[in-house]
């Protein structure tokens, strides 16, 4: 009996996520261990991106936010870095935030963090999908994330990033539009693993037509 097309659609986007995990990672791993669309309204496009790292270094956040800016410009989305705003990393209120990314003029915040969503005091719903409640649930991920960052400082080793979260917010109201965890086994170089992520993110997004 032939696959239904939903099924047919699911197989041919493992495939592709497969792919592009062994593409971007050449002897490292890295794994898609979780992706999906969060909100109703993920399907409306979001017109430009800013993409936030918090890694626990400058350079380390830099060489994220450079390189999915990059891939977000080969797929035809406009993104900003979050490291232009800043001159150097600095905690954020909620307001400040808001008003940063006001100013900014972006649709939409793509925001990394290390480490797993269980881990994290954000709100979580049955361990697999992460409920905000809008801004302020927003800046509660970015607060967690920014703790964890700061626990991290310093470290040249990936292991402190051998599983990290991303969010895609909609900035206009802080809802959640897309969640992605992922894995890696690279140990040897933070940045190669931080910008290898950047790329799956990316690529993840993409296939799941969350931009």
């Amino acid at each position: 009996m032939p696959a239904a097309p939903t099924t047919r659609r699911h197989l041919l986007k493992s495939f592709c996520l497969t792919a592009l995990s062994l593409a971007v990672t050449g002897c490292a791993t890295h794994n898609v261990t979780f992706h999906e669309k969060t909100s109703a309204d993920a399907d409306t496009p979001l017109g430009t991106v800013m993409v936030m790292a918090l890694a626990g270094d400058a350079a380390m956040q830099q060489a994220y936010e450079d390189r999915a800016v990059a891939q977000l410009a080969k797929k035809g989305v406009r993104a900003v870095p979050f490291h232009a705003s800043q001159s150097s990393p600095t905690f954020l209120d909620e307001n400040a935030l808001r008003e940063l990314v006001g100013k900014s003029g972006v649709d939409g915040i793509l925001m990394a963090q290390a480490g797993s969503v269980e881990n994290s005091q954000a709100r979580v719903c049955s361990g697999a999908v992460v409920t905000f409640e809008g801004w302020g649930g927003l800046h509660s991920v970015y607060m967690d994330a920014w703790r964890t960052a700061r626990r991290m400082a310093g470290s040249n080793s990936s292991a402190a990033w051998g599983r990290a979260t991303v969010h895609l917010f909609d900035a206009r109201d802080g809802r959640v539009v897309w969640t992605g965890r992922f894995e890696s086994s690279r140990e040897d170089n933070l940045r190669k693993a931080l910008e290898g992520y950047a790329e799956l993110t990316v690529g993840t997004l993409v296939a799941d037509r969350a931009l």
